[in-house]
């Protein structure tokens, strides 16, 4: 709950509203894994994040799908 607050209030997703249910939980465990600033440095364009965090959200959502 603390990375989708500061989402809201401090980083200011701009189309969170606009997101499926699934972009919004792929978007919080990359911001868990890999960093709400960089996240938020990158666009919060996940393919941009380090090999690292791509696999941890993959991975999860696959377990979760």
């Amino acid at each position: 709950y603390v990375i989708l607050e500061a989402m809201e209030k401090n980083f200011n997703h701009q189309e969170w509203e606009e997101l499926t249910p699934i972009e919004k939980r792929n978007i919080i465990l990359a911001s868990y894994n890999g960093g709400i600033s960089r996240l938020n440095g990158m666009g919060w364009d996940i393919g941009l994040m380090p090999k690292e965090t791509k696999g941890y959200v993959k991975n999860i959502d696959g377990k979760m799908n």
